[in-house]
Parts: C-alpha cells; sequence; structure tokens
C-alpha cells in the first residue's frame, strides 16, 4: 500500500518526460520479480519485498494505463475510454483474489507464485513485440516543471482528498477481510 501512495506521483512525471513503453516494461519486470521472490525463498522476508515490488508494479501500471487512456482518446469518447479502464479493474479486483487462491489451493503458494510470475512474463513479452504502438513522448510534454505547482491549484485538493480516502479505504478492506475470514 505505500509503494503506490509514495511512487505515483513520481511515476506520472517521469511518464510525462520518458514515454509510456519503458515505464510499462520496468513496472511489469517489477512485479514479476516480486512474484518470484516467494518462490526462490519462502519467509515472511520475501512477502514483504514481494508486496513491496508488487506494490510498486502496480503504481507504475495504474498510472501508466490512465495515462495511455487519456493519451489515445479522441475527447468525445475519452469518459467512455475511463470508465471501461475502471470497469476492467474492478473486474480485475473481483478476479484475482478468486484465482489466485484457486492456484494457491491446486498448486501450493510458491507455485502459485511463479504462475502470477508467468503471466506477468507473457505481458513483458507483448511489451516486446507490440510496444512500438504506444504513444511517443512531444517535446512539450517532456518539459521540466514544478511537480508542487500543481498543488497551488486548490480545485484538485478536494479530488486527492476524496481520491486518497477512496483508496484508504479500499486497502483496509483487502487488509483485514482475510485476517476476518482467516478468524471465522
Amino acid at each position: 500500500y505505500i509503494s503506490p501512495l509514495l511512487f505515483s506521483w513520481p511515476i506520472g512525471l517521469l511518464s510525462d518526460r520518458l514515454g509510456s513503453r519503458g515505464l510499462l516494461w520496468a513496472g511489469t519486470a517489477v512485479g514479476t520479480a516480486g512474484m518470484l521472490f516467494p518462490y526462490f525463498a519462502a519467509g515472511m522476508t520475501s512477502l514483504y519485498v514481494a508486496s513491496l515490488l508488487m506494490g510498486l508494479a502496480l503504481a507504475t501500471v495504474s498510472v501508466i494505463g490512465q495515462n495511455l487512456i487519456g493519451l489515445v482518446s479522441r475527447p468525445e469518447d475519452r469518459t467512455r475510454n475511463f470508465a471501461n479502464y475502471s470497469l476492467t479493474g474492478s473486474i480485475s479486483n473481483f478476479m484475482s483474489p478468486m484465482l489466485a487462491g484457486l492456484a494457491i489451493d491446486h498448486l501450493g503458494y510458491a507455485n502459485a507464485c511463479l504462475a502470477i510470475a508467468v503471466v506477468m512474463t507473457l505481458g513483458l513479452v507483448l511489451l516486446l513485440l507490440k510496444g512500438q504502438v504506444l504513444p511517443r513522448v512531444t517535446s512539450s510534454s517532456a518539459r521540466m516543471g514544478n511537480p508542487l505547482h500543481t498543488l497551488a491549484d486548490r480545485r484538485l485538493w478536494p479530488v486527492l482528498f476524496s481520491s486518497s480516502l477512496a483508496q484508504f479505504a479500499f486497502d483496509l478492506f483487502q487488509a483485514f477481510v482475510p485476517v476476518h475470514a482467516h478468524g471465522a
């Protein structure tokens, strides 16, 4: 939970300056490495490392995905495209824990992590093969600016507050529902 909190904004700035392909590849590679830690080194420490790396991967892929939706959408399609992107995230948030649980039940913890790493590796291969279709950085978006100037716009504050509150509530839900379910 801490990786998205700390790194989402810098990742957004980097994507504006460097483009999406390399960052998307790096985020997916970091996530793949994170899922391999528990496979090669069982224990709580490897789970902490995996959690940190997966959080960084999640932040990277989410921010880059949102940026790409904005870049490739025509103005008249942008709302629909963001809604569809949000729906795919919701479906993923519903399906992923169930599929991970099934993988753990049938493969064991370490092999479930390996299976997820294999699926993520497929994403890396797709990026290598088809990543050139992603938009390139323009000189106007690559200009360096002070990111703190964004906070001077007070209209942004309610958005940041409500978004942070919603993410915090979702993270609490994800953290405590398994604890409650295990206790029940």
